[in-house]
């Protein structure tokens, strides 16, 4: 059986309803690690030695925590960014993590707009007002001329950013009559609604009424609205933030307000939490403030409950489930697999630095809606055809126990990896570079040997060679490393997904049912392989992969010991062995080791057209293999 432990606040009738044995703890407040939390618990620490599952929000991930679970399978962290997680600990030991995506994405809308309206309506001036015993009869008008605002119909919003809550916010404020304007510069024109105009960010700040703020931070977003952008807002226009303080220049923000350039400003969030007693902020006559609670709603602990029991059902179906991708998973999906659109925004405009100790995560949910993500079909089918309906042309046939896969060209894209995947990476290789992990550190001495960079290399120089290896397209081992922490994190943000072209799913299921093996063998590090198949848009493939190879674990994928090597991990006889792959060189690799080789010779592709030494088809569904 199934056992799960959760120290997340979560809702009772969703956990009574988990394929498994649950046992509740109560969360520590201080964000501890679960392993010194053992050591001081027995009792907790028996139940987390035998624990499959460990679905947590706050408390910490570590390799302590992991190493008091040795059972430990599925981390499940009730946030959209795994802060509290140490994603490169859980890939070393297989430990899959998930996450809960966009589960205050609505409640945090909601505040968004109350904010907005008790800015320019003044409803928290009034109510102080009100309750100091101010309104007599000697004026009884007097209110109505100190405390009037403004209507929203007709007004312009600005939304920057369309996020999950930037989109939200749009639906929300059409509802009031406000025409919007966005700043999004990775939104498609149209992706909102033909009713919702794409501006440039000055424009959008020199035109709006109200600006609200919605972008996660990152170092290309820190700063983002300073002194120069100020300047731009009308006097008569009104600033909300409710996703992350230091987007905002805070002096030229202070400066702004004191001066009452601007008619006045909402913050949930600030630059220094919690606000002191004597920040200048709480005696700015023009400003509504409330603390950082946006996302503190009882239904986030709902939903946040009902993405993690989905999580839990796709790794460990209910006994009735069949093991092929159930409705679950498709749900789970459903909250993590961002559309086109915003994939590339997340490349630009992740939220790199989400706090561990606090739970609203109103400034991390940044995962698309429902609806954006059904756009993503513009990139492959979202539902999995029946393997045995599916029509195909057989033009390559092999005998064989063994089928080992390729990605880049052969299963999936090479465009989408070289485009989405590299764009989603390569801002992100300094953050990475400095941390303080051993699988990093190696890296970093592996990748400065290889480029010829001085021992003392900092971190910035060091990305910027592995960029050029990059933009080269070099297989280099210490930045496939890299590449595959920070997509590894990408995915469990659910700020990534995969691509498969439509004619693999079904023939890999069909393969399976017959009883013959998968396995992948990648140039990409087996960290990033493994979130690739589990979050494929057309159903997790993970159960139906044996094994992962990448060329630590097997070697080069141009040399034919790198072959001889799977073979032998794999028990298989090379002859039993077929390899797909698109580039002529594996090819001839694989066939010296005495393997069968298929050749993928896909239209659009790297290698498209070339002279391959085996059997070349156009898709999966050209290939049959037999026992």
């Amino acid at each position: 059986m199934t056992r799960i432990v959760i120290t997340a606040p979560f809702d009772p009738r969703i956990a009574a309803e988990l394929p498994g044995e649950v046992v509740t703890a109560s969360e520590a407040e201080t964000g501890q690690s679960l392993g010194a939390r053992a050591a001081a618990d027995p009792v907790f620490a028996a139940a987390l030695a035998e624990a499959d599952v460990v679905i947590a929000e706050l408390d910490r991930i570590d390799d302590d925590a992991l190493a008091a679970a040795p059972r430990l399978s599925l981390v499940v962290a009730c946030r959209a960014n795994p802060a509290n997680v140490d994603l490169a600990a859980c890939a070393a030991r297989g430990v899959e993590v998930r996450t809960t995506p966009g589960r205050n994405a609505d409640v945090t809308a909601d505040f968004t707009l109350a904010l907005l309206l008790a800015t320019v309506r003044h409803v928290p001036a009034a109510s102080a007002w009100l309750r100091a015993g101010n309104w007599s009869g000697d004026d009884v008008f007097e209110p109505y001329a100190r405390f009037r605002g403004i209507g929203l119909s007709g007004r312009q919003l600005g939304v920057v950013g369309g996020g999950a809550v930037g989109r939200r916010v749009v639906r929300r404020a059409q509802g009031f009559g406000m025409r919007i304007a966005v700043y999004d510069p990775f939104l498609a024109p149209g992706a909102l609604g033909d009713d919702v105009q794409h501006l440039e960010l000055d424009d959008l700040l020199a035109t709006s009424d109200i600006v609200t703020l919605h972008v996660p931070l990152t170092p290309e977003t820190t700063g983002l609205i300073a002194a120069r952008e100020l300047a731009l807002l009308r006097p008569d226009a009104y600033l909300v933030n409710a996703g992350r303080a230091a987007l905002v220049d805070r002096d030229a923000l202070l400066a702004v307000l004191r001066e009452g350039r601007i008619a006045g400003a909402g913050f949930d969030v600030f630059h220094d939490e919690p606000l002191s007693s004597d920040d200048e902020l709480l005696r700015l006559p023009n400003v509504t403030l409330t603390p950082h609670i946006a996302g503190a709603s009882d239904d986030v602990v709902v939903e946040h409950s009902r993405l993690a029991a989905a999580a839990v059902a796709s790794v460990f179906p209910p006994p009735s489930s069949s093991p092929s991708p159930s409705p679950h998973s498709a749900e789970v999906r459903e909250a993590t697999a961002p559309d086109a659109e915003s994939r590339t925004q997340a490349a630009t405009h992740r939220n790199a630095d989400a706090s561990p100790t606090h739970p609203d995560d109103s400034r991390e949910a940044t995962a698309p809606d429902a609806e954006s993500r059904t756009q993503a079909a513009t990139h492959r089918e979202a539902s999995t055809p029946d393997p045995h309906e599916r029509e195909h042309h057989v033009t390559a046939t092999a005998t064989a126990d063994v089928v080992v896969l390729d990605i880049e060209g052969t299963t999936s894209a090479a465009g989408f990896i070289l485009g989405d995947l590299y764009d989603y990476a390569r801002p992100r290789l300094d953050e990475v570079l400095g941390r303080d992990d051993d699988t990093v550190r190696a890296a970093r001495a592996d990748a400065i040997a290889e480029t010829g960079l001085d021992a003392d290399a900092s971190d910035a120089e060091i990305a910027e060679a592995l960029r050029g290896l990059m933009a080269k397209d070099v297989k280099s081992t210490p930045l496939k490393t890299l590449q595959g922490i920070i997509w590894a994190e990408g995915f469990a943000a659910g700020e990534i997904h995969s691509q498969f072209f439509d004619d693999v799913p079904p023939r890999l299921h069909a393969w399976h049912e017959d009883g013959i093996r998968l396995a992948v063998y990648s140039s990409g590090s087996v960290a990033s392989q493994v979130p690739w198949f589990r979050h494929a848009p057309q159903g997790d493939l993970t159960p139906l992969v044996e094994d992962f190879f990448d060329t630590v674990k097997a070697g080069p994928k141009k040399e034919s010991a790198s072959f001889d090597k799977i073979a032998a991990a794999l028990g298989v006889a090379p002859d039993r062995a077929l390899f797909l792959t698109d580039h002529p060189d594996e090819v001839s690799a694989a066939l010296a080791a005495g393997w069968q080789v298929v050749a993928l010779d896909r239209a659009g592709e790297p290698w498209a057209g070339a002279d391959f030494a085996a059997p070349a088809v156009a898709s999966f569904d050209e290939i049959e293999v037999t026992r």
